[in-house]
């Protein structure tokens, strides 16, 4: 503030610098509910009206800079409703809005109109950087939390186009203007709801119109009582008179409800309240928004569908939004309500995100019968960073997060509205995503338990190159459940893991996922040593002299279902010939190894890639060492294969985690990495043996098993 003082005396003092005129105002605010006359502080420095939300604010509410187009009105007198005031109305062009504020002298709205006017005659070329103008002051926090570099700054605030149905005025006045809850003395608490406060704004103005819709409800709910009382009564004497009860009984609540709703349709409705929360988001102004700008994100609970209709420009789009079934008394839900509303959004200077939504039309969402089409009235989602003065921890992002609604959701719920004055049961799911969002923004802080293992990929990466159809095996299963993942998307152990527990990316491995097989086995039969019993379905085109690794997962039964048989086939990709390579001798080491061997040193990576919570949880994507569990491992081989059975039943921790995995097949995809664990330098660094992944499988597309002759 002494700052900002000596700088306007500085140009007070200072001959040949443009005029500095300062002083309290009134500046008028548009509002759905009536203009609202506010207590600011305004100032005019050279080519910059700045105002600020009172004398001792440090930081300008708004700045405006002065140009040639802009023009000022005369001055006019109006009463605010206490005063009689002297205003003027700047009009700042299309971009720019208007601002109207007014003075209780004459004599002083005189001086600011001839000011602004000599300034806006004396603009001519871009406007400077002034001293504590919002850009000056601060860009607010960037990523990292920190003030950013002068040229991280942006040239201007991201205004964008506001189209019609929207008002340009009311608009910027509603950005310029925004208050938090806490901070309006309008505001009351209206409902707690597990944490959230929720509060109604309450207008001085339009207080005794609250207190009168309070009143109509309390008299719609006693003629109510009263009518169905009335209707009871009359069933109970046509019951005496002879009639039938249970036909008096439907007359009376008839003819009751009739009563009712021929009197309550011609009582006005309520006016549509304004409803307020807020909550304190661990994240950056620009990730929030980010997040709230995506489709359906996960941490919505209240939309059940989003399109994209139109994009009208870089700020503003046209969305059809379906809002999931509300759910009221014993479990009866509301039918889903549809909008198509219009979304804005802008970035002020100090790194404040605005969205608007209001309502509007599309031909391509015309209203249907299977919505409802409710009508957001107006609503806007502020996300304000932390001021400058109080940022303590830069390392640690905070936000502060504002949503405003105004929402009619139309149907049977506007007539409920007539008994209930705080019926809210349709915008309390949009209100608790401020909740939600919360806690979804501080969970990406800390690290998830069930992908601790997995290995970060890039980016452009994501997709997964399938099998090449040449070496792609026709099994009878459908290939759309069976693919190749990269072994990358592992973590083995490094050359220098003895020494330092460092794991690292593992690369290609040595056997290529070739084919896969699900095989049933009704009765008795029994799951194991199948490529003795049946040679491996190898096509004539695949070499012999590779070698097969063939690994059978044998489960159990699933709902009275014959027990089934995962088996995979990994053909050699590269000279495993001993001295070929560490993996090479290695492999041969387990291959020529007694059955111990082979158990203490076989394991598997499981990694679960789509599946709900409770699988992902239970299947971990630690690493599986066999020799540590109760599993049956039963080794086998023959001419060009080698076979590793394992029994999932005879370990009662993985038939319950395989039996859970079994009911929802349709619905998991997963990867699983077979390799022998390096236990010496001399064998170091590992090498996957083989990836998979089995994407989907659905268990009645199996195959009886049926060995050869």
């Amino acid at each position: 503030r002494s700052l900002r003082v000596a700088h306007t005396a500085l140009f007070a003092i200072m001959p040949g610098k443009d005029a500095t005129i300062a002083g309290p105002i009134r500046k008028r605010r548009h509002r759905v509910l009536g203009p609202k006359w506010m207590n600011r502080y305004l100032e005019l420095q050279g080519r910059y009206l700045n105002y600020y939300a009172s004398e001792m604010d440090p930081i300008p509410r708004r700045s405006i800079a002065l140009q040639s187009g802009y023009a000022v009105g005369a001055v006019q007198a109006r009463s605010d409703g206490q005063d009689l005031l002297h205003t003027l109305r700047l009009d700042c062009g299309e971009m720019g809005g208007v601002l109207e504020f007014g003075v209780t002298s004459e004599q002083d709205a005189k001086a600011w109109h001839a000011a602004i006017g000599q300034a806006i005659a004396q603009a001519n070329g871009p406007p400077t950087p002034q001293l504590f103008s919002r850009r000056a002051a601060g860009e607010g926090l960037n990523s990292s939390g920190l003030a950013p570099r002068q040229d991280e700054a942006d040239v201007g605030a991201d205004v964008g186009v506001v189209p019609s149905p929207l008002s340009r005025e009311s608009l910027i006045d509603t950005l310029a203007e925004a208050e938090t809850p806490l901070a309006s003395a309008n505001c009351h608490v209206l409902a707690t709801e597990g944490g959230l406060t929720v509060f109604r704004d309450v207008p001085r103005s339009s207080a005794s119109g609250v207190a009168s819709e309070i009143r109509l409800a309390e008299a719609n709910n006693r003629l109510l009582l009263t009518a169905l009382l009335a209707g009871v009564a009359l069933a109970l004497v046509l019951a005496l008179l002879g009639h039938t009860p249970l036909g008096c009984l439907g007359l009376g609540a008839t003819l009751a409800l009739a009563v009712v709703a021929v009197v309550v349709l011609r009582r006005p409705h309520p006016e549509t309240p304004l409803l307020l929360t807020s909550r304190v988001v661990r994240s950056s102004p620009h990730c929030i928004f980010s997040a709230f700008m995506q489709p359906c994100p996960k941490w919505d609970g209240a939309t059940q569908h989003v399109e994209v209709l139109q994009k009208v420009d870089a700020h503003t789009d046209i969305l059809h939004i379906v809002q999931r079934p509300v759910r009221t008394w014993f479990g009866w839900s509301f039918r889903a309500r549809d909008h198509v509303v219009l979304r804005y959004w802008r970035r002020e200077a100090d790194g404040t995100y605005f969205v608007l939504i209001q309502d509007t039309q599309h031909r391509k969402a015309p209203v249907c019968s299977k919505y409802v089409r409710g009508n957001f009235v107006s609503a806007a989602i502020a996300i304000s960073p932390p001021k400058p003065d109080l940022v303590n921890h830069p390392d640690q992002a905070t936000s502060f997060v504002t949503l405003m609604l105004k929402y009619e959701p139309n149907g049977l719920a506007r007539w409920i509205k007539k008994f209930h004055f705080d019926y809210v049961a349709f915008e309390l799911p949009w209100l608790r995503n401020v909740a939600s969002l919360a806690e979804f923004m501080q969970s990406t802080s800390f690290v998830d338990p069930v992908f601790r293992n997995r290995v970060a990929i890039d980016p452009q990466d994501q997709t997964l190159p399938e099998s090449p159809m040449d070496r792609r095996w026709d099994t009878g299963m459908p290939p759309t459940m069976w693919s190749e993942p990269q072994a990358s998307r592992f973590n083995v152990r490094s050359a220098s893991y003895l020494h330092d527990r460092v794991k690292t990316p593992a690369t290609d491995a040595a056997f290529h996922f070739v084919g896969c097989e699900l095989l049933s086995f009704p009765g008795k039969v029994d799951q194991t040593r199948l490529c003795g019993r049946r040679a491996p379905p190898r096509p004539k085109t695949s070499s012999s002299d590779k070698l097969l690794f063939v690994v059978n997962l044998a489960m159990p039964a699933a709902k009275k279902a014959a027990p089934v048989s995962v088996v995979m086939y990994f053909e050699q990709a590269e000279s495993l010939s001993r001295g070929a390579s560490r993996f090479a001798d290695l492999l041969s080491d387990f291959m020529d190894g007694n059955d111990q061997f082979r158990r203490q040193r076989f394991k598997m990576i499981p990694d679960v890639v789509e599946g709900s919570f409770v699988v992902r949880h239970s299947v971990r994507g630690k690493p599986v060492i066999f020799g540590n569990t109760s599993l049956n491992l039963i080794f086998s081989e023959g001419p060009g294969w080698f076979e590793v059975d394992i029994d999932v039943t005879s370990d009662p921790q993985a038939k319950w985690v395989t039996s859970l995995v079994l009911g929802v097949t349709k619905t998991v995809v997963v990867d699983l990495a077979f390799l022998i664990e390096a236990q010496s330098d001399s064998e170091l660094p590992e090498t996957i043996l083989g990836a998979a992944r089995l994407a989907r499988v659905d268990l009645k597309q199996c195959t009886p098993f049926e060995p050869d002759a």
